[in-house]
């Protein structure tokens, strides 16, 4: 019995995500972003809005800082909201990253304790 109980919990190891939500935020995003390089120093992509509470209120700036700090490492990423569907998005690129990316995380805002928090960031 102790076995079988080990190795459901096991299992339920490998689905299980840390979550480090933040208490002080009322609404979050959870976004999926492709990108590859342009060769002019930077990755280019888009970023979509997968699901989230009140996930079209995210404003693009809060977007873009989100993704360069998390996801890009504070290089610096600027883009456009295209379409009422997706952002057109470039980062200042590192020589060390692959040619392309793709990952998702979440995205809080609306916070009390600050602009933001990301968190569950998955490279694909």
């Amino acid at each position: 019995m102790l076995k079988q109980t080990l190795l459901v919990a096991a299992a339920l190891a490998l689905f299980a995500h840390p979550v480090a939500a933040n208490r002080h935020c009322s609404k979050n995003a959870w976004v999926a972003f492709h990108t590859s390089r342009n060769g002019r120093g930077q990755a280019c992509g888009q970023m979509s809005i997968t699901s989230g509470k009140s996930a079209n209120d995210l404003p693009t700036t809060t977007a873009m800082l989100a993704l360069s700090d998390c996801a890009y490492s504070r290089y610096g990423c600027t883009g456009t909201w295209e379409n009422n569907d997706h952002w057109e998005f470039c980062c200042n690129d590192k020589p060390d990253w692959k040619s392309y990316y793709s990952g998702s995380m979440n995205i809080e805002f609306n916070c009390s304790d600050g602009p933001y928090t990301c968190y569950d960031l998955k490279w694909n």
